[in-house]
C-alpha cells in the first residue's frame, strides 16, 4: 500500500517486549487464570450445597457458613490476582531467591 506521496505504508514499529516483561506479563496471567478456576469451583460446589441443603434441611441455612467462608477466600485470591499484582515487589523477590537458590544446587 501506498499513501498520498507514493511512499510504501510502514506499519507502525512497536517496542518488542523484554524477557521479563513476558515472565512478568506470563506471572499475571497465571493468576488471573488460577482465580478464575478458583470461582467456578466456588460457584459449582455451592450451587451444589445449596441444593442439598434444600432437598435436606430447608428451615437451616447451614449453607451460608460454606458461602461466607470460601467467599471471604475467594476476595482474598482476587485482591491478590488483580489489585495487588506485585504485592510491593514481594513476588519478584521471591522468585529471584529461588532462582539464586535453585541455581546453587
Amino acid at each position: 500500500m501506498e499513501n498520498e506521496n507514493n511512499h510504501p505504508i510502514e506499519a507502525p514499529k512497536t517496542k518488542r517486549a523484554s524477557w521479563r516483561d513476558r515472565i512478568r506479563a506470563r506471572a499475571g496471567a497465571e493468576a488471573k487464570f488460577a482465580f478464575y478456576i478458583h470461582l467456578a469451583a466456588y460457584v459449582t460446589v455451592n450451587l451444589l450445597l445449596i441444593f442439598i441443603n434444600a432437598m435436606t434441611t430447608p428451615l437451616f441455612w447451614w449453607v451460608q457458613w460454606s458461602l461466607m467462608g470460601w467467599g471471604f477466600a475467594l476476595l482474598i485470591h482476587a485482591l491478590v490476582s488483580f489489585l495487588l499484582p506485585d504485592l510491593f515487589g514481594l513476588r519478584r523477590r521471591m522468585y529471584k531467591k529461588e532462582l539464586a537458590r535453585q541455581v546453587k544446587k
